[in-house]
């Protein structure tokens, strides 16, 4: 039987980070099988083998941190970025992670696991002594949790070099969700915002996608609201 104490750590690191990897609860002192049982029970929800949550509290945040813990060396990208920074409105259905070529790709099992679409990047676009080289940065999604995520320039750029693209989904499906439509809005979204187009346009030329941003810049599809 769980201790009362151990049960009661338990529910305070869950209430004070909302998302809890199971090595989280071991440094804590707290006894793997305590967590177990308490998951077994109903007491807290295992979605995602390894990671918890207190029942209920699984939303579009705390899912998209689950899937990020889960999944070594992966940024948040494309249309989970997306819809994080506020520049599309579409809902992106599943966790959006990039990986580098070569990486461990997870896929849903029996586990929990959220929905997800893993995309396979190079290297160099994805891991870096400097995020910023790339990109990237570091976002805290509440209660201390934080994730890399792709920055809003990043992710236009990689909007418009995967539209029209199949992505590979976790369940083993492939599907092509991004449209040069989505991609355009989330360009002029981003501009709105304050997004430099020269920032836009240097990410573009990293991921390889220069082209279809200076077409939609040179149209006037992405003119500032």
């Amino acid at each position: 039987m769980a201790k009362p104490l151990h049960k009661s750590k338990v529910i305070d690191l869950l209430e004070e980070r909302a998302v809890v990897r199971m090595r989280d609860f071991l440094a804590a002192g707290i006894p793997s099988n305590t967590v177990l049982r308490m998951a077994e029970r109903g007491e807290i929800d295992g979605h995602v083998r390894g990671v918890y949550t207190l029942p209920g509290a699984f939303n579009d945040q705390t899912r998209t941190v689950a899937a990020a813990f889960r999944t070594p060396k992966a940024v948040v990208c494309l249309l989970s970025a997306a819809s994080v920074h506020g520049l599309v409105t579409a809902n992106p259905g599943r966790v959006w992670l990039a990986i580098p070529w070569g990486a461990w790709r997870p896929r849903v099992r029996d586990d929990g696991a959220p929905p997800m679409a893993v995309v396979r990047m190079a290297p160099y676009l994805v891991e870096s002594g400097c995020d910023a080289d790339i990109g990237v940065e570091e976002r805290d999604f509440g209660h201390g949790q934080t994730a890399r995520i792709t920055g809003p320039a990043r992710t236009v750029a990689d909007l418009f070099r995967y539209a029209g693209c199949e992505v590979a989904m976790s369940d083993g499906t492939k599907e092509a969700p991004i449209t040069t439509d989505l991609a355009v809005e989330a360009l002029q979204t981003a501009l709105a915002n304050g997004t430099d187009a020269a920032e836009v346009r240097q990410w573009a030329g990293l991921v390889g996608s220069g082209r279809a941003v200076e077409a939609a810049l040179a149209g006037g599809r992405a003119m500032r609201w």
